[in-house]
């Protein structure tokens, strides 16, 4: 077998590039880990707020998502504050909505 011009390769993985970030949520697909502590996703969110979860605190308590490092915090509050914006039939309790400082 040849040898790769740079031997790095024999010992280490190539680094690939971070995915750019979604312009919004309607963009990020479903199964985009949104919580890597808690193997949390963007579906399982949705699927929070379709069960009844109103709030970042809501969606913690049955996620288990921004209890860890907390770094997934501003992606869960705008997700929440979007579920929000777009289903704007599900009853919302008061003060649930959390901005992130994402222009809400």
């Amino acid at each position: 077998v040849p040898v790769p011009a740079d031997p790095a390769h024999l010992l280490l993985r190539p680094v690939a590039q971070a995915p750019a970030p979604a312009s919004s949520p309607t963009l990020m697909p479903d199964r985009t880990t949104v919580c890597t502590c808690n193997g949390v996703t963007k579906g399982d969110v949705v699927g929070c707020w379709h069960d009844g979860a109103r709030s970042v605190d809501d969606v913690a308590r049955a996620t288990r998502a921004t209890t860890g490092c907390g770094g997934c915090k501003d992606v869960v509050c705008g997700l929440v504050d979007w579920l929000a914006q777009t289903d704007p039939e599900q009853p919302q309790a008061d003060g649930a909505r959390v901005s992130a400082g994402l222009g809400a």
